[in-house]
């Protein structure tokens, strides 16, 4: 079979789904994103809401099945959420303060005289026997 411009078959023809994106799928991808984006920032006090209810723990009721009354109350928190929001929100907020406290700005070049040190060396009162 002669080479044919574009065989798929032929080495180094033409592969489906090889090359860069068209305009139209781009234009159609950032269509979708931006319908996505939209959908999300209207979801998201629900979103948080249920992530730090998960994160922070519940209290959950148990009820009988047969005659629907309550039998017991639990305190229900999701471990990995919990870590996760230690490790992303608490951790830095913590980092944060921890060194906003340790910073102390002075000025050396500004003269006292109300705040004035005493540097002179101590008498040391000696004995003679």
């Amino acid at each position: 079979m002669p080479f044919q411009p574009g065989h798929k078959l032929a080495p180094g023809g033409k592969r489906e789904g090889a090359g860069m994106i068209s305009a139209e799928e781009r234009l159609i991808t950032g269509k979708i994103t931006k319908r996505l984006l939209r959908r999300l920032e209207k979801a998201s006090d629900k979103i948080m809401k249920s992530y730090i209810q998960l994160a922070a723990g519940r209290k959950v009721r148990h009820y009988n099945q047969q005659n629907g009354e309550h039998i017991y109350t639990e305190f229900e928190a999701d471990a990995p959420t919990t870590r996760h929001a230690i490790d992303k929100f608490l951790a830095p907020a913590k980092q944060e303060i921890e060194l906003s406290g340790t910073f102390k700005v002075v000025k050396m070049d500004s003269y006292d005289p109300d705040n004035e040190i005493d540097v002179t060396p101590r008498k040391t009162i000696t004995s003679d026997k």
